[in-house]
């Protein structure tokens, strides 16, 4: 979405669609109210930049979609975040013996990348940070020059190594 102003149509779906994105957003009950609102807001105004009318869709089912995919988009950053930051401390040693992880809390962000690169490689926590900063796969295949199903690879190995590090 452009920089540029929304058009006096688009504030006017924007306006009439605003109980649907409350009613989406309060799908989401384990993230807070007021950013999974914002979230689904933003999916709204993204429907209504994109949405064109010559279509066979309705604005409203084409806006549930668009909301739809930004509030799972945020679920999953969140998530993702989330889990890094709050689990930091029950990582165990590394082969090395080395720490991968402090253990505390309030690890720092660029820490935690630190040590996931030590543990993982550059590559497969660029792909990491993408996926966390709301990239999609497919998004990282062409940003990487890899295929879609090799992030998807890439990242569940990651997945199952954290779980069984975690145990």
């Amino acid at each position: 979405m452009s920089n540029s102003k929304l058009s006096a149509k688009e504030n006017r779906m924007i306006l009439d669609h605003l109980n649907l994105a409350k009613a989406l957003s309060a799908k989401f009950t384990n993230l807070p109210y007021e950013d999974r609102f914002q979230e689904a807001c933003l999916g709204l105004m993204k429907a209504s930049h994109s949405y064109k009318s010559d279509k066979e869709v309705s604005f409203g089912a084409y806006a549930k979609i668009v909301i739809m995919n930004q509030l799972k988009q945020y679920y999953k950053r969140e998530k993702i975040r989330f889990w890094f930051i709050v689990q930091g401390d029950q990582f165990e040693e590394d082969r090395n013996e080395n720490r991968i992880l402090k253990s505390t809390c309030d690890y720092n962000y660029i820490e935690l990348i630190e040590d996931l690169k030590k543990y993982f490689g550059d590559f497969k926590v660029k792909i990491l940070i993408e996926i966390i900063n709301g990239k999609t796969q497919q998004d990282c295949s062409q940003i990487f020059g890899i295929s879609q199903s090799s992030v998807s690879r890439i990242i569940k190995r990651m997945r199952q190594t954290l779980k069984e590090e975690l145990k």
